[in-house]
């Protein structure tokens, strides 16, 4: 980080992902949950990119009916102690294009 001209340093970063209804879209009130662990690693000065593999199962509540959709979503953050280091003024890039959640609908043998 630290780019183009500043103190260069490292930068942690971590996600996990959630779930919420689509019925009750995008409310900070929930219901939201996490199912996954928090994962996160170092981004470096020297690393260029960097994958944010996570993988889970989750479980629909038994009491959604054909109304309920769930939606997965990503959160991720970027920290470091020495991020005002350049004015506070650092980004972090997400590069577009790259990036792909897959969501799979399994039903279990009854």
């Amino acid at each position: 980080m630290g780019y183009p001209s500043g103190t260069r340093y490292t930068v942690g970063v971590g996600w996990h992902l959630w779930i919420y209804d689509y019925t009750n879209p995008l409310k900070t009130n929930g219901p939201w949950w996490r199912i996954s662990q928090l994962r996160g690693q170092n981004v470096t000065v020297d690393m260029h990119h960097m994958t944010l593999a996570v993988t889970t199962l989750a479980d629909i509540p038994d009491d959604w009916t054909d109304g309920h959709r769930p939606v997965v979503v990503l959160r991720a953050d970027a920290h470091s102690t020495a991020w005002q280091s350049n004015g506070g003024a650092d980004t972090l890039t997400v590069d577009a294009g790259y990036g792909q959640l897959i969501a799979e609908h399994l039903i279990p043998d009854a």
